[in-house]
């Protein structure tokens, strides 16, 4: 589960500048944004802390310091909590984040026994203070005028080149095979193949390594509805 969510945490990047494409002003908080996916990572990395040290506790040692933390931890965040509060984080995530903070100063004061709870509640906190972060990426794009505002930093971003040039790779090598395809076998509906090959290729490029599961699907779903069309007009000729 940890694997698959840094998989879509990773995937957020080509989002952000879609996003960044669209509105304009989102340019000037590229900051914050870029904190906020920092902080789903950070958040991921101290939970996999936490996850080692419980495996390496003993059963009734191990419950008894998850219990402790537990009842530190904010009940908002809990996974049983009423799934009415799922939508809390895009209605208030402003709230969610001042409970995170709560949660954290708590966590910082607990008054320890073991090593292994001191690293179980400085794990859990610091988990806390990159959703914390990741909150106000939220906060800024559900409500901009209770953003928290970030100083403005003189570090420099260096782009990753590599995406952007894989991207350009499937889009020459598609469009160039189904135009081969076309001038070989003379296809009189090789336009019509060119133009959904080049949607195809647009739509999945931002999806990085998911990008062969979603032209796959993509492809599947095409198949379906054109068999699922001909088979209509068959009845149809039919009757």
């Amino acid at each position: 589960m940890r694997r698959g969510l840094v998989a879509r945490v990773v995937a957020l990047n080509p989002v952000i500048d879609e996003a960044i494409g669209e509105a304009s002003d989102l340019r000037y908080r590229l900051s914050v944004l870029r904190a906020a996916v920092d902080g789903l990572i950070a958040a991921l990395s101290r939970w996999r802390t936490v996850a080692n040290c419980l495996e390496r506790l003993q059963g009734g040692e191990g419950r008894r310091e998850a219990n402790i933390i537990l009842q530190t931890f904010p009940q908002e965040l809990h996974s049983s909590s009423p799934p009415r509060s799922l939508s809390s984080w895009i209605n208030e995530p402003s709230h969610l984040r001042r409970v995170c903070q709560a949660a954290i100063r708590a966590l910082v004061a607990l008054s320890t026994d073991t090593p292994s709870l001191r690293l179980l509640a400085d794990g859990t906190a610091e988990a806390l203070l990159g959703l914390s972060q990741t909150l106000d990426g939220l906060t800024l794009l559900a409500d901009p005028a209770h953003a928290v505002p970030r100083r403005r930093r003189a570090r420099p971003h260096l782009p990753d080149l590599l995406p952007p040039l894989i991207n350009a790779a499937r889009v020459f090598a598609t469009i160039a095979v189904v135009e081969l395809f076309w001038i070989a076998t003379a296809w009189p509906n090789g336009a019509t193949a060119m133009n959904f090959a080049a949607a195809v290729v647009l739509l999945c490029s931002p999806l990085q390594d998911q990008a062969f599961g979603g032209a796959k699907m993509f492809a599947l779903k095409l198949c379906s509805m054109v068999t699922a069309v001909r088979f209509r007009v068959y009845d149809a000729s039919r009757g």
